[in-house]
């Protein structure tokens, strides 16, 4: 007999064959999100998104961040990723994205688009 824990763990799973997710840090962001929000739409997939999420979200050791927290639990669930790297933020790179460090993470099974 499963924990509580792992019934969540099997619904977020279940859930996330459902989910795109599109994560984007871009200054000019708004019109590829509303063509992602209609094209996930049109594929009845539930959209989830995140514009300007850097790579400072990302805590150091031994701390946390509830953005990160709530950014991957998204993220990895989602079997369809979508990431945006357009031209970097005033005072950034194309390093600078939220991604780049959990894509090593990723389920091999998921599909990803950049």
């Amino acid at each position: 007999m499963g924990s509580k824990d792992d019934d969540y763990f099997v619904s977020r799973y279940e859930q996330g064959k459902r989910e795109i997710i599109f994560v984007l840090n871009s200054p000019d962001d708004s019109a590829w999100i509303e063509s992602f929000l209609r094209v996930a739409g049109e594929g009845d997939l539930t959209p989830v998104y995140y514009s300007g999420e850097s790579r400072s979200l990302i805590p150091v050791a031994g701390q946390s961040n509830t953005l990160d927290n709530e950014l991957r639990d998204d993220f990895y669930p989602a079997r369809t990723k979508v990431l945006y790297f357009g031209e970097p933020k005033s005072g950034t790179d194309y390093e600078d994205h939220w991604a780049l460090s959990n894509l090593a993470y990723v389920n091999t099974e998921d599909t990803v688009l950049v």
